[in-house]
């Protein structure tokens, strides 16, 4: 792979490193109050985590399910309504930590781009 490739990949790590700078500063925040709209959305604070606990949920479920012609046939993951900031920091750290792990290694796909993608890294579908 040339550098152009590596310097616009967005890998495992970046993605825990991410992670947990998104864990530790919700967590910081958990005291304040989460039903404020969230910066400029209209969402409030608890909405858009529970929406960004979903997201990220539904990704590593649908990696790990291997389908490749759709989603998997489920609905989407939200918290409780009595949920508190700290349940979503815990929701969020739950599904960042199956993205690294994610399932077993796959044999070859037959896809020559996926089985590339698969063995330099920049694909984890394991």
């Amino acid at each position: 792979m040339n550098d152009a490739i590596d310097a616009r990949s967005f890998s495992p790590e970046d993605f825990s490193t991410l992670s947990r700078l998104v864990i530790d500063t919700w967590g910081s925040g958990v005291v304040r109050d989460w039903s404020v709209p969230a910066g400029t959305l209209e969402w409030s604070c608890w909405k858009t985590a529970d929406h960004t606990v979903d997201c990220v949920f539904s990704y590593a479920f649908f990696l790990a399910s291997r389908r490749q012609d759709s989603y998997p046939p489920f609905g989407e993951l939200h918290a409780l309504p009595n949920a508190t900031p700290a349940d979503l920091v815990d929701g969020l750290q739950a599904s960042a930590t199956m993205w690294p792990r994610g399932p077993a290694p796959l044999p070859p796909t037959g896809e020559p781009w996926l089985d590339l993608l698969e063995r330099s890294g920049r694909a984890r579908l394991h």
